[in-house]
């Protein structure tokens, strides 16, 4: 016959078991509230980085133009030299309100490469993405490379 408040090992090991499961639940359920709010913060900036990414490969700024059709991720050298000297016309025309970026050009095979960025990087967020392209710098000559881009966001929740 039991008296008093004496248990078993048992008894103890369940009592502790429903107070961890309690404990974990809580812990989940404000952890997961805290990545919500973060996912949705960072899948937004994510597809604007992506979007800006694929503007800029299909940029009449930046591409070959052949026979008035613009050859997607094939970069013109020479749009790039005038680029490096004067950026803020297509930082003008491409962008998001908020956010900044700068990008950098980089040819594998002779190690050439282009960075252009704005006066000013404006954000305290930064995400960066690399998007494969082409560099023809002749009909003969046309080099593999990949374009570095990186955003940066006001937004900080």
């Amino acid at each position: 016959m039991k008296k008093g408040l004496a248990a078993s090992i048992w008894e103890v090991f369940n009592a502790f078991a429903v107070i961890g499961m309690i404990i974990f639940v809580v812990f989940i359920w404000k952890g997961s509230n805290f990545d919500l709010n973060y996912v949705v913060t960072s899948g937004e900036n994510q597809r604007r980085i992506i979007t800006i990414g694929q503007i800029l490969l299909s940029s009449p700024d930046l591409v070959v133009i052949e026979e008035g059709r613009f050859m997607r991720s094939t970069m013109d050298p020479a749009k790039l030299d005038d680029l490096m000297v004067n950026s803020q016309d297509l930082y003008q025309k491409i962008g998001y309100p908020d956010t900044s970026y700068k990008f950098k050009i980089t040819d594998f095979r002779n190690g050439k490469s282009w960075s252009i960025k704005p006066r000013r990087i404006e954000g305290n967020v930064e995400y960066e993405k690399k998007f494969p392209l082409t560099i023809k710098y002749s009909d003969d000559e046309i080099n593999v490379g990949v374009m570095e881009l990186k955003f940066y966001s006001k937004q900080t929740s």
